[in-house]
């Protein structure tokens, strides 16, 4: 067989498959984008996420310090908008450049198993651009191309890596030596870059580790160097949590100063326990529950499948140590996620988007090869079924992913009545992340009166504290920082007990301003209506000294 060898210099009209699909993905993901932060499709983080983008604060753990300094690089280009819909516009560009690098691993995974005589380079563009669509029409990826969350951004860094995996196999077959290198390298910085989004991205390490193996290529020191070397300038980003944190911004998440600190919020400890945290029935459960056929439909399963086999029936070291990546890789993200002691955690399976088009289009490949056998207009049949079967998934899904409507601006609703009536000086207990963040971003960033749609301003002179935080360290100390230790908020020594610290903290803050709590603080507060005078307003409690 002959080795391909990929172009390195000047425009590669190869590429125009993939650019084409990205921009159709970009044309979709657009239309159904949300106008600002919002609660659907388990978006309740977008008003903490957007939030520290605008102003450069830190969020919750593990501060994701890559994802927010880009955020507020846009958010300050785009200026004249809202920053949660900033913040939504780098999730729908994510997904789309996403979508074309997919495509474009697709392609290189088809040069790497057949040859020109089987499929020229501009045929293997289109087919993998064909099985790039299944995933930017999947739920899992078009629900979070549309909302701000930081899902759409980690799916990009994921298929950078699986398209470097891809060069780092054909290079190293075709014997360059020194573009093979040079992929490893860049894959070394790639991981540095997933890193300094998600620690839980560290897992990318295992296709790395099992075709560098399976492929049996031998390294010089100087490559092994090189490439753990390029992932150093990803980790530095995590110095922006320390280094703003000395600043102390209104938003604050864990306090990171220290060291100690700083590694806590970053391997964010107090969520270890959900990871497998959950019984063996409710894990088997998860997979009998999980809609594989509503994600990617029937014949990208079916593909899926035929990819894996042709990949590992191939007699070559470079297709088996794919299919081995690929198995071992899903397996390990299919057991994260099932295992994951969270409500929303089927988005956990993101990390499998770039492999399943990898196998997926492979599966075409295969198919195709055989169909051309029996009559040379079958693939062209094939292929329109594909698109048929794609365009009847988007007929089918838009409503569902659809939140450019009024029917997603609850968080915006919710979040601009409260800050036109709540009194000056409130300070606001939440134990719900929707509630929380949609506040938060509203007292930090402003937002729009939705009754007159004028367009209300930030609210500096409220503070919106979650229920959880009054047991920590961290948060007592921040607001010894920022206000001093009788200043405008007062944080008592917790007592051991949530409800027992929770009712001290009301009770040391109520007399010098307005609290309000939502409901599922109150739940935890458990107290008796002879305690407070509890008055319902506009979807949070104001609790007033009883008479």
């Amino acid at each position: 067989m002959q080795h391909r060898r990929l172009k390195s210099s000047g425009f590669d009209p190869d590429l125009l498959p993939a650019i084409a699909v990205g921009i159709l993905s970009f044309a979709i993901y657009y239309l159904t984008s949300a106008t600002d932060i919002t609660w659907a499709h388990e978006s309740q983080d977008s008003g903490d996420l957007a939030a520290c983008a605008a102003i450069l604060g830190i969020p919750h753990p593990t501060g994701y310090p890559l994802y927010i300094l880009i955020g507020h690089l846009l958010t300050r280009i785009l200026f004249w908008i809202e920053p949660g819909r900033a913040m939504v516009l780098l999730s729908v560009i994510s997904a789309s450049v996403a979508v074309g690098v997919i495509a474009r691993a697709c392609a290189l995974s088809i040069r790497l198993l057949f040859d020109r005589g089987k499929f020229s380079d501009s045929a293997a563009g289109w087919w993998g651009a064909l099985a790039a669509v299944f995933a930017a029409v999947s739920p899992l990826l078009w629900s979070q191309a549309v909302v701000c969350e930081v899902y759409s951004f980690a799916v990009l860094l994921q298929s950078i890596a699986w398209l470097y995996l891809v060069r780092f196999l054909l290079h190293n077959e075709a014997s360059q030596v020194g573009k093979a290198e040079k992929s490893l390298v860049f894959i070394g910085f790639t991981f540095g870059l997933i890193l300094a989004h998600h620690l839980t991205g560290a897992a990318i390490i295992l296709p790395v580790a099992v075709i560098l193996l399976f492929s049996r290529v031998r390294l010089s020191l100087s490559v092994w160097i090189k490439s753990l070397a390029a992932i150093i300038p990803g980790i530095l980003f995590y110095l922006y949590l320390p280094i703003r944190s000395l600043q102390n911004p209104s938003l604050d998440w864990g306090n990171p100063e220290t060291p100690a600190a700083a590694w806590r919020h970053v391997t964010a400890w107090q969520y270890r326990n959900l990871a497998f945290g959950v019984q063996w029935s409710e894990f088997v459960r998860r997979i009998e529950s999980t809609g594989w056929i509503e994600n990617w439909g029937y014949l990208a399963i079916i593909l899926f499948l035929i990819g894996l086999v042709a990949l590992a029936r191939k007699n070559r070291r470079a297709t088996r140590a794919g299919a081995s990546a690929i198995l071992f890789y899903s397996i390990w993200v299919a057991a994260f996620a099932y295992g994951y002691n969270v409500s929303d955690y089927q988005i956990s399976l993101y990390p499998l988007l770039p492999v399943f088009s990898i196998a997926i289009d492979v599966g075409l490949a295969a198919v195709t090869i055989l169909l051309r056998h029996l009559w040379s207009g079958l693939p062209w049949i094939l292929a329109l079924a594909v698109l048929i079967n794609v365009a009847g998934g988007v007929n089918t899904l838009y409503p569902e992913m659809d939140c450019s409507g009024s029917l997603c601006k609850s968080a915006v609703n919710f979040a601009g009545r409260k800050m036109s009536t709540m009194p000056e000086d409130s300070l606001v207990i939440a134990g719900s992340d929707g509630t929380l963040f949609s506040l938060l971003y509203a007292a930090n960033c402003g937002i729009s009166n939705p009754s007159t749609g004028e367009r209300l301003e930030a609210r500096a002179d409220i503070d919106i504290v979650a229920t959880t935080w009054i047991m920590n360290d961290w948060f007592r100390q921040n607001i010894h920082d920022r206000h001093g230790t009788n200043g405008k908020i007062i944080a008592p020594e917790p007592s051991g007990n949530l409800a027992t610290t929770l009712e001290a903290f009301i009770d040391v803050n109520l007399p010098q301003r307005p609290v309000f709590v939502d409901g599922n603080a109150l739940r935890v507060l458990q107290i008796e209506d002879t305690n407070y005078e509890l008055i319902p307003e506009s979807g949070l409690i104001r609790i007033m000294p009883a008479e």
